[in-house]
């Protein structure tokens, strides 16, 4: 084998991967860290014959790539007897059964048979479980004295909380003798070797016992819980012992993955704030900052030091050849370190934003009961800071006790003196710092605070050369909620008109008054964070009230027209699971299969309940068209949305006294652009009923008579009103559908700005912008919007020369996800190649074909798929087709886009077609943009020589139909309607 070269500055006495077992290392894993600082983010170490990677974005890209990067680790029986393991049958077949050592698909295949147990809804709905959890280990602990921090207090948390998971109460003590054997027993497989110990035979033997008639046990009687949830597919049938074996192997990883991780995250944040006043006395001032600290807490001292990888092939990381078979050691704590990616990486900081530490891993093997640790460890430590103000470590070399697990590191003990009676610490000082900046705020600004640093990164991003990909600001955006935005500016501009209805309107003030009593009603209700709440409503104050109150509940809100097909919006409210929807009475309460209530008399409360919603939770879902015949649900969250206020700024820059026209359906995320671009801003949103949005003379007289100043459409609506100076429209802007030449030519006028606007649903309404200049021939859609990016890949998802048409994809903060949906999840995103910086660090793929221009600018070129836009709306010609397969006397059909409208091949089940029931199948699934306008009988589809569907044939035959039936019921014949 040949063995890389040798780092300049190397010193097997100081580099060693050996050291990382050593006491002294254990206890201070800093003492490496700094060594390994001084040889660069990857090198070869002579010691171990392995790759140590201590750099964040070389462990980013090892981790999450597994096509390159196996985490499987085979070990012969005679390998593990050498070690002391004479169970070696079992223990080996065990760890190639668990998910911690599988790549997919295998890999994935547990892990969404699991989803459901460890989906952010299911954790909150757990909350109540946890809380209690904490607050029995807190039961037993002395008034005043000294404790064993990890012994008497944060030891008895995973038991508990696994006991709960697994469904198997009273089984805590043999819960943790398996965790500790587990181990130990990964510590001898790991690439640093541990000794050998018996004792992990008999116990994970008896484990894999119990947990295999547990198994068994849940296939007759079937509860709420993981092994109820990895039985399930075997339900229908008699398992084999092979899948029972399996069930039990994966059950032991969430036996022993948080056996130290969650006491050690307890003890060494409670450790921490002690060292810290000031971010105790914040977090007793503020309890919902205890995440923050949870976080940073895992950052900066979590757990688990390091993982192992092989490289599956030869690979280059960072500049840096890897050969294949090399094994690599990601130092995790050393990654969440690194100066390159956290500014002040030593530092405790509540306040810090940016990447996601690496503490529980990343990528798909990420720890799966991540989210119930933190939330465990944050009630731990809630609960403690209120029963002890004051408390102090015991002196003396004694007090602390390291365990001899290099790599999940833990305090054996940790002795503390604590006193529940004794006086409260100040905490005057952090909300007093709070109050100040507010009243900074005030004084020198009339927009929110956070904008200030959207325009800087606005400068930054216009002073970048626009090189291949377009580059977003620097700057991210501000871990609030967007409805806190709005909060700023009610505080900011109370007395500005928020909402202008056609009869009515309310200021700032009102507006988040009446919300915050609504909002409190959604609560007792059942409204919190991971819940959906729908809104159908007509637009009107109360509309938008009703979206303000939903978010201010901590829910997301999913908006719908009170036009949607009944079928169509039935199936969207059982998609996403919604249990509550706020309506104005248009629809029968029979029209959902959810409890509707209403806005009611207007009532005010000056302060919005306390939900524990953050920036990562969902702000909304949105359903756009489907290729399964179905639509799909995306959900976008608070970040996504403040991010796309930020970008609007930017762009638009509004100011109180500016009026925008709310105009795009709430079927379609534009709306949700309508009501961020106003509310987020300080303007007013105009809102009107339907008949005065009609497209044609009544959309100019309104917004004639409303002054609107700025409006976004889509260019056929643009195209379809007639002339008129608007002398107060000061912001034009186009959405949707490709921006013809001529738009720009028929409404510039001096002192508008004109705007081409694109981005999918998927990427949180916009992705990219251009501003027109009067004479563009063919206007492009421009650079990435605030903390966007945009990558032209070629088939093989390598970027394309400037000039070259490439796939559009798009990354950066405000990348969605599908609701429900994996397989789709898996088509259409991947992780970001090219960058390791972004929170989500997935990119969309568009299936828009682009390609740049010299001055970095992206032209729209055409698709790639399907997908099509009729007047806007982005549609699935395939979910078109399933719907008219399903009508009555359909035997097959073809549909396709010719002129701007939707036209099908229908081959009837009989000699005729009766067009009448089709036409009504249609009406009660579909929007009217996704009718077909003709339908044309035809004895046979065209085919390719392969017995695929002859698109280019069928196209023709749509363009020129020899027999066609007009749509006389869609509603393109008539005045169309947003």
């Amino acid at each position: 084998m040949h063995l890389p070269e040798r780092p300049a500055g190397y010193d097997r006495a100081r580099h060693g991967v050996h050291l990382l077992r050593s006491p002294e290392v254990i206890a201070n894993p800093s003492v490496y860290i700094d060594a390994i600082a001084e040889l660069g983010p990857l090198f070869f170490d002579e010691v171990g014959s392995v790759w140590v990677c201590s750099g964040y974005a070389e462990a980013v890209e090892i981790l999450r790539d597994h096509s390159r990067f196996s985490s499987v680790r085979e070990h012969d029986h005679a390998a593990l007897r050498e070690r002391g393991l004479h169970a070696s049958a079992a223990l080996s077949a065990m760890v190639h059964e668990q998910m911690l050592f599988l790549d997919p698909p295998q890999h994935s295949t547990i892990r969404s048979a699991l989803a459901g147990q460890f989906s952010g809804k299911r954790m909150k709905s757990r909350e109540s479980d946890l809380r209690r959890i904490a607050d029995r280990a807190l039961e037993g602990l002395p008034t005043e004295g000294v404790l064993d921090l990890v012994g008497d207090f944060a030891a008895k948390l995973p038991a508990a909380l696994v006991a709960l998971l697994l469904g198997m109460p009273g089984r805590e003590e043999d819960l943790t003798r398996w965790a500790e054997a587990y181990e130990r027993l990964l510590g001898g497989l790991s690439a640093l070797q541990a000794p050998p110990d018996p004792q992990v035979d008999r116990d994970l033997t008896e484990a894999l016992s119990v947990l295999r008639q547990e198994a068994q046990n849940r296939l007759h009687t079937p509860g709420d819980d993981v092994i109820s949830s990895l039985t399930a597919p075997l339900a229908d049938r008699t398992p084999s012992d092979e899948e029972l074996f399996a069930i039990a192997a994966n059950c032991i990883v969430l036996v022993g993955g948080g056996y130290q991780t969650l006491p050690h995250l307890v003890t060494s944040a409670l450790l921490a704030l002690h060292d810290d006043p000031a971010c105790r006395r914040k977090l007793r001032a503020e309890p919902g900052m205890i995440p923050s600290a949870v976080t940073e807490t895992m950052r900066l001292n979590g757990s688990s030091q390091y993982v192992a990888r092989r490289a599956t092939t030869d690979v280059t990381v960072r500049g840096t050849p890897i050969a294949a078979g090399d094994n690599v050691l990601v130092h995790l704590a050393a990654a969440n370190l690194d100066p390159q990616t956290f500014t002040a990486p030593g530092k405790l900081d509540l306040a810090r934003c940016g990447p996601k530490h690496l503490g529980f891993g990343t990528g798909r093997h990420a720890c799966p009961g991540a989210g119930y640790a933190e939330r465990l460890a944050g009630f731990a430590i809630e609960g403690f800071l209120a029963r002890y103000p004051a408390y102090a470590p015991e002196p003396g070399p004694d007090a602390l006790s390291w365990g001899l697990h290099g790599n999940t590191r833990c305090l054996d003990h940790a002795h503390i003196r604590v006193s529940a009676d004794a006086p409260a610490e100040a905490t005057t000082d952090a909300p007093a710092e709070a109050t100040a900046a507010d009243t900074r705020a005030e004084a020198t600004t009339d927009a929110p605070a956070e904008a200030t640093t959207a325009v800087q990164a606005a400068e930054e991003h216009a002073r970048s050369d626009g090189g291949d990909p377009p580059g977003p600001p620097s700057e991210p955006p501000p871990a609030h909620c967007w409805h806190e935005v709005f909060e700023r500016q009610a505080r900011l501009t109370p007395e500005a008109t928020a909402v202008q209805g056609p009869h009515s309107a309310v200021t700032y003030r009102e507006l988040d008054q009446r919300a915050n009593a609504l909002a409190h009603r959604l609560r007792h209700l059942g409204a919190q964070p991971g819940a959906v709440v729908a809104v159908v409503m007509e637009r009107s104050v109360e509309f938008v009230l009703a979206v303000l109150a939903v978010a201010k509940s901590g829910a997301a809100f999913l908006l719908a027209d009170v036009t949607c097909p009944r079928e169509r919006l039935r199936a969207m409210l059982v998609d996403a699971d919604v249990r509550l929807v706020i309506g104005d009475g248009t629809l029968p309460a029979s029209a959902f299969p959810a409890r509707v209530i209403g806005t009611d008399a207007p009532d005010s409360r000056q302060e919005a309940p306390l939900t524990g919603v953050s920036a990562g939770d969902s702000a909304y879902v949105v359903f756009t068209s489907g290729t399964t015949g179905a639509p799909k649900a995306i959900g976008i969250n608070h970040e996504a949305t403040v991010n796309l206020h930020l970008a609007q700024r930017e762009i638009f820059g509004l100011r109180p006294g500016e009026r925008v026209l709310q105009f795009l359906s709430p079927n379609f995320d534009g709306c949700i652009a309508d009501l961020t671009l106003a509310l987020l801003s300080g303007a007013t949103l105009v809102v009107a009923p339907a008949d005065q949005l009609t497209v044609g003379p009544p959309l100019v007289r309104l917004l004639a008579s409303e002054k609107v100043t700025t409006v976004i459409l889509t260019p056929s609506v643009w195209s379809a009103l007639p002339d008129q100076p608007l002398p107060d429209l000061r912001i034009a802007a186009a959405a949707g559908e490709r921006l013809p030449a001529t738009w720009v030519q028929r409404w510039a006028a001096p002192g508008r700005r004109l705007f081409n606007l694109y981005g999918p649903a998927e990427t949180a309404v916009m992705a990219t912008c251009h501003e027109c200049a009067p004479g563009e021939e063919r206007p492009p859609i421009g650079r990435p919007v605030a903390n966007k990016r945009a990558y032209l890949l070629d088939e093989a998802l390598r970027r394309v020369a400037p000039g070259q048409e490439g796939e559009l994809w798009i990354g950066g903060v405000g990348v969605g996800r599908y609701l429900n949906q994996p397989d789709l999840m898996e088509e259409r995103f991947i992780r970001d190649p090219y960058t390791t910086t972004g929170p989500a660090g997935l990119l969309y793929r568009t299936g828009d074909i682009c390609r740049q221009r010299p001055d970095g600018a992206l032209d729209y070129v055409g698709r790639r798929d399907r997908q099509v836009k009729i007047r806007g709306q982005r549609l699935e010609l395939d979910e078109v087709e399933r719907v008219l397969e399903s009508a009555p006397g359909v035997a097959d059909c073809h549909v396709d886009e010719h002129d701007g409208r939707l036209h099908a091949l229908v081959m009837p089940e009989g000699p005729d077609l009766d067009e009448a029931p089709v036409r009504d199948h249609l009406a009660s699934h579909l929007h009217g943009a996704m009718r077909p306008q003709t339908l044309t009988t035809v004895a046979e589809l065209p085919r390719t020589q392969n017995d695929k569907t002859d698109h280019s044939a069928a196209l023709t035959a749509v363009a020129e139909p020899p027999r066609t039936r007009n749509d006389d019921t869609d509603d393109t014949t008539e005045p169309t309607r947003p």
